[in-house]
C-alpha cells in the first residue's frame, strides 16, 4: 500500500527558527533581557501558520521583554512585528528616511494579515499609507 507524502510546510524553517528562541537564557542580549516567552512563540507561529507560500521569510529575533520580533526588509520599508504579552505592536518605517509611516497595537489576525499584504507584498503606496495626497 503506498502512502502517500505530504509536503513540508514551506515556513517549517521559519517556525524552527522562532521555536529556537526558547534557548536563550535569562540576559540573553548581556542587558538583563528576559527569556523568550512561550506566549509570544506561540503567537508568531499562529501568524506563520496563516501565510500563504507567496508571503517572504522575515528575519527572526527575540526583544529583550520576552517577546518575538518578525521583520521584512523590502526596497522602500521595514516592516516589524512584536509578539509579546501585553505589549504585541507593529511598525512600518521608510528605509530611505526611517520616518515612521504607521505603528500601532496588535490585537487581531486580520490586522495582521492586511499588514503584511499592504507593506510586505507591497500592495499600499507609502504615501497614501502616511495620509499624503
Amino acid at each position: 500500500m503506498a502512502r502517500a507524502v505530504r509536503p513540508e510546510h514551506p515556513y517549517s524553517s521559519l517556525i524552527d527558527e522562532i521555536l529556537a528562541l526558547s534557548k536563550r537564557q535569562p540576559g540573553w542580549n548581556s542587558y538583563g533581557a528576559r527569556s523568550i516567552t512561550a506566549e509570544a512563540q506561540l503567537a508568531a507561529i499562529a501568524l506563520v501558520n496563516s501565510f500563504y507560500d507567496r508571503v517572504p521569510l522575515p528575519t527572526v529575533g527575540g526583544a529583550p521583554n520576552g517577546g518575538v520580533v518578525l521583520r521584512w526588509l523590502t526596497p522602500d520599508r521595514e516592516i516589524e512585528l512584536l509578539f509579546a504579552a501585553a505589549e504585541s505592536e507593529y511598525s512600518v518605517l521608510r528605509r530611505d528616511t526611517g520616518e515612521l509611516v504607521v505603528e500601532g497595537r496588535l490585537h487581531d489576525v486580520d490586522l495582521i494579515k492586511n499588514l503584511i499584504q499592504d507593506h510586505v507584498l507591497g500592495q499600499r503606496a507609502l504615501d497614501r499609507a502616511a495620509g499624503r495626497k
